[in-house]
C-alpha cells in the first residue's frame, strides 16, 4: 500500500494527469495585400508566408483565389514544423483599371481554422510587340552547315513589355533553334528592342523542314505569337576519285605502282544529289614519302597527274565543289603504293670529277674482279645483280641494282682506280643502300690516293641490314 501511494505522489497526484496532444500552430500574415499599379497583362508576384511554429506539421487546404486578374497557387500544401512555405500569388490585369479580389485558405491550426485576404491592384497601360520580320524563310542550306538570321523584338506600347516564353513550336524540329544565350521570362521597356539569332541546321534526315517560334508576351493584341520557319538542305557532292597506271582500269581507295609511274588521277565520276552542276575540283597531295619532292599537275582540274619519284606511300584527296559553292562533306581519298622498282639499290657517288672510281658488290668471300664480283667489267654477274657501270663514262656515279636480291650477305668495296689527270688526287666518296625503296645506310671515306681500296662494309638480305 505505501509502495502504491509513492508511485502517485511521483505522477503528481494520482488520477488527475491530462497528457497534452501536439498541434501544428499556424503563422500567416493576414493583411491586405496591394499590388499597385501594373501594365496591362503585365505579372506582378507577391509571396504569402505560411509558417508552423507548432511541433507538427501543418496542412493548409482549401486555397481559393477569387477576383478578375489574379491567380493563385495549388489548393493545398504542408507545411513542416519548424518551417515557413510561400503561397506565390500573382496579379495580371486583363485591361485597364481597378481589380479586387480575396485569397481564402484553410488550415489544421484549430486557433487558425480559417483565413481571408483582400487584394487590390491597378491595371495601367498596354505594352505592345511589334515582331520583324513576320516569317523567317532560311532557303536551301549547305548539308553539315548552319545558317542564321535575325528576328527583332520591339516594345512599341506606351508601357513595358513582358517576354513571358521564347522557344519553339510543338513539333518543329530541333534543326531549328535560337543562337547565343535565350532567356525568358524578361522585361522589354517601353521604346527597346532585342535582336535575337535563330539557326537552321538541315540533316540529311530533315531535307526540308518547317516550324515556328512561339513567343509569349503581354501585348492584349498579340498574347501568343508564332513566327513560321523554312528551310531546305543542299546536298553535298560527293566526290570519287581515281587513278590509273598507263593502259591500266583506274582504281578507287588503294593504287598499287612502282616509283617512277606517272599516276592519271580523275574525279569526273564525282556527282552532286541535288543536279547543282557544273562541278568544281580540288586535288591535294596529303602524303608523300620522305625525300619525295612530287606534285599535282593540275590541282583545279577534274583530271590531274602524279609523277611517283621515289618509293612509299602517297595519299591524295579530291573535294567536289557544286555550283552553289559548297564542299563535299568528305574528301574523296586515294592512297597510292609506289614500290621500288629494284629491292636492292648500292649507290657510289664522290666529290671530285675526275678521279675515277670504281663500285664492287661481291658474294661472301669472293675476291675483287672474281666471277663473285659485280663490277664495271662483270656488270651481270652469275649470282643475280646488274652494275650500271658510269653515268658520266669513267667518272662515275655507280650503282649496282638487283631486283630480286638471294638472301645472303654481300661485301661492298670501292676501289680508287685511276686519278685521271686530278690536279688534287683527295675525293671522298660515299655509298648509299636502298633496301625496298628505304635508305638503310650512308656511308663515306675520305681516298687520298689512287690505288687505295675502301671496304666499306657488308648488305645482308633479306633484312636489309647493313654493317659498316
Amino acid at each position: 500500500m505505501k509502495r502504491a501511494l509513492a508511485i502517485c505522489a511521483l505522477l503528481f497526484a494520482c488520477g488527475r494527469t491530462r497528457l497534452t496532444p501536439a498541434v501544428p500552430h499556424a503563422v500567416i500574415d493576414g493583411r491586405a495585400i496591394d499590388f499597385g499599379p501594373t501594365p496591362v497583362l503585365f505579372p506582378v508576384l507577391h509571396d504569402v508566408l505560411v509558417s508552423d511554429a507548432g511541433r507538427v506539421p501543418l496542412h493548409v487546404t482549401a486555397i481559393v483565389v477569387d477576383g478578375e486578374g489574379f491567380e493563385g497557387p495549388a489548393p493545398a500544401l504542408e507545411v513542416a514544423a519548424g518551417d515557413t512555405a510561400r503561397l506565390p500569388i500573382t496579379f495580371r490585369p486583363p485591361r485597364k483599371g481597378t481589380f479586387r479580389g480575396t485569397l481564402s485558405l484553410g488550415t489544421d491550426d484549430a486557433e487558425v481554422p480559417a483565413l481571408t485576404i483582400a487584394l487590390t491592384g491597378v491595371g495601367t497601360e498596354a505594352g505592345a510587340l511589334s515582331i520583324s520580320p513576320a516569317a523567317l524563310d532560311f532557303g536551301r542550306v549547305g548539308e553539315g552547315q548552319t545558317a542564321t538570321r535575325e528576328l527583332t523584338l520591339a516594345s512599341i506600347g506606351a508601357a513595358d513589355l513582358y517576354l513571358g516564353a521564347l522557344g519553339l513550336a510543338p513539333g518543329t524540329p530541333d534543326s531549328f533553334g535560337y543562337v547565343g544565350s535565350v532567356k525568358a521570362p524578361a522585361t522589354l521597356a517601353s521604346g527597346s528592342r532585342i535582336v535575337l539569332g535563330v539557326r537552321f541546321s538541315p540533316t540529311p534526315d530533315t531535307p526540308a523542314a518547317s516550324g515556328a517560334l512561339a513567343i509569349d508576351s503581354s501585348d492584349p493584341a498579340q498574347p501568343h505569337v508564332e513566327i513560321p520557319l523554312g528551310g531546305s538542305i543542299n546536298r553535298a557532292p560527293i566526290a570519287l576519285a581515281r587513278g590509273s597506271v598507263g593502259a591500266g582500269a583506274p582504281v578507287t581507295g588503294v593504287l598499287d605502282a612502282l616509283a617512277g609511274d606517272t599516276v592519271l588521277l580523275d574525279g569526273s565520276a564525282s556527282a552532286d544529289p541535288d543536279g547543282d552542276l557544273p562541278l568544281l575540283y580540288l586535288w591535294s597531295l596529303v602524303t608523300r614519302p620522305d625525300g619525295s619532292a612530287a606534285a599535282l599537275s593540275t590541282p583545279a582540274a577534274a583530271q590531274s597527274s602524279l609523277r611517283l619519284d621515289v618509293p612509299g606511300v602517297y595519299s591524295v584527296l579530291l573535294t567536289a565543289i557544286d555550283s552553289t559553292g559548297l564542299p563535299s562533306f568528305k574528301p574523296a581519298r586515294l592512297d597510292i603504293r609506289a614500290a621500288a622498282t629494284q629491292n636492292l639499290i648500292v649507290e657510289l657517288v664522290w666529290d671530285q670529277i675526275p678521279p675515277d672510281l670504281d663500285l664492287h658488290f661481291l658474294q661472301t668471300g669472293a675476291a675483287l674482279n672474281s666471277p663473285g664480283d659485280c663490277f664495271w667489267d662483270n656488270p651481270d654477274p652469275a649470282f643475280g645483280p646488274h652494275h650500271d657501270g658510269d653515268k658520266l663514262v669513267g667518272y662515275g656515279p655507280e650503282s649496282v641494282t638487283w631486283k630480286t636480291p638471294v638472301p645472303g650477305t654481300y661485301g661492298m668495296q670501292v676501289v680508287y682506280f685511276s686519278v685521271k689527270g686530278a690536279s688534287n688526287p683527295a675525293t671522298t666518296a660515299q655509298i648509299r643502300v636502298y633496301a625496298q625503296g628505304v635508305l638503310v645506310a650512308d656511308l663515306s671515306h675520305a681516298f687520298s690516293r689512287a690505288g687505295e681500296v675502301w671496304n666499306a662494309g657488308s648488305v645482308t638480305w633479306p633484312s636489309g641490314a647493313v654493317t659498316p
